[in-house]
């Protein structure tokens, strides 16, 4: 038995390239002890920020670049640049599957990158077709209220309709996200709840810094900061606090000019530090530095109400103590070392955080980069959430 994972995109942040082959690496594990072959291909279409050139090509991932009509500089704006697309990278997935020849297909679902339904069926019609999918593509193209958001979401769906009728299971990051795209599938399938995993032991777990009453110091890491990550809310909480604590905030990514203009805006007291992207050592070593993470605080402008970050997923991993404002279905209701602020547009309170880092320290101490280590190993692993995935496509299939 063979399974192949497939993906294609324009354009893809290093937390997403890092996720599939860590993804990739953990099926390959599992499935060479149950004598199946596995493999991913992802299929680069010029802007994948993976600096990890090592994992390009191994016996469970390749990264294969394609070449497309249109050079990378005129590849991202309008409607119509995309459909030139089509032939070379569908010519390119067909090719694989043909030297591959794979029993069963887990294609990460695309949404207008490619403006037309891929169908690997067309290739070998008994292949078992699984979709992954990490959001509710329509209501989040409708979200992004661009000039084109009308006629984006009326291609999606076209597409949409046409690609559920090929499809053998479904794949959600969340429930939230399966159910959803059962419903625009307008089919029963079968559907696996598969939250985002992280390859624990390969993030250092944090040093335990000495703690400081009159300092709060905070990391928010990102490769880039699109409006749903919600760093408007922090910085604008940081703006608004009049309290003795000292803030400082670190900000790991590329940062646009909105939150440029709104650090310049804040109070001198307060140490804002854009740092720009950070990796390997000089990440760990600033990690060590801080007192808590800050997840995603605008999943809510997606129309989400549940979500499965990577980034959390590295906090936990690496021990440190962060904030979010969504539900995350691998967090049990109650765990202390998450802090949950509401699901909206307003400024964060500075003093909860605050509470939050304190009060922590206080019961928990040394013991808390531990504690959190252990939870991730349990619950945030890929050693653990591909052994089940398996089990679902072996049942299935």
């Amino acid at each position: 038995m063979k399974i192949l994972y497939i993906s294609f995109h324009v354009g893809m942040s290093l937390g997403v390239s890092k996720k599939i082959i860590q993804f990739c690496k953990s099926m390959y594990d599992i499935c060479n002890e149950s004598d199946i072959r596995f493999k991913g291909v992802h299929l680069n279409l010029g802007r994948m920020e993976n600096k990890t050139a090592e994992n390009r090509k191994t016996d469970y991932f390749e990264q294969v670049n394609v070449r497309t009509a249109f050079p990378e500089l005129i590849s991202q704006p309008g409607i119509i640049v995309p459909f030139f697309r089509i032939r070379p990278v569908f010519k390119a997935a067909y090719r694989e599957i043909n030297i591959f020849k794979p029993d069963v297909i887990i294609f990460r679902y695309n949404m207008l990158e490619i403006p037309f339904p891929f169908n690997p069926k067309k290739v070998s019609p008994n292949i078992f077709f699984i979709s992954e999918h990490n959001t509710k593509e329509t209501d989040e193209l409708i979200a992004n209220k661009s000039g084109l958001s009308r006629i984006r979401t009326l291609i999606e769906s076209i597409k949409a309709n046409i690609f559920f009728k090929n499809i053998d299971a479904i794949i959600g990051v969340t429930s939230e996200i399966a159910e959803y795209e059962i419903v625009r599938a307008q089919k029963k399938i079968p559907s696996f709840i598969l939250t985002n995993g992280v390859n624990v032991d390969t993030l250092p777990i944090k040093s335990f810094a000495a703690q400081k009453t009159d300092k709060l110091k905070i990391i928010f890491v990102s490769s880039f900061f699109p409006l749903w990550q919600g760093a408007d809310r922090l910085l604008s909480g940081i703006k608004a606090y009049n309290g003795n604590v000292k803030i400082e905030l670190n900000i790991v990514g590329t940062v646009n000019q909105g939150i440029i203009d709104l650090v310049k805006a804040i109070n001198k007291k307060h140490k804002i530090i854009l740092h720009g992207l950070k990796f390997g050592y000089d990440l760990d070593k600033l990690f060590d530095k801080m007192d808590i993470a800050i997840g995603t605080l605008g999943i809510h402008r997606k129309k989400l109400n549940s979500a499965s970050t990577l980034k959390v997923r590295e906090y936990m991993s690496r021990g440190i103590p962060f904030v979010i404002s969504h539900f995350d279905e691998d967090i049990k209701n109650g765990f202390p070392l998450c802090l949950r602020l509401p699901p909206d547009d307003n400024p964060v309170d500075m003093d909860l955080l605050i509470k939050f880092k304190n009060d922590i320290y206080n019961k928990y101490g040394k013991r808390t980069p531990e504690i959190m280590r252990k939870y991730a190993l349990q619950k945030m692993d890929y050693k653990v959430k591909v052994k089940k995935l398996l089990n679902f496509i072996l049942q299935n299939i």
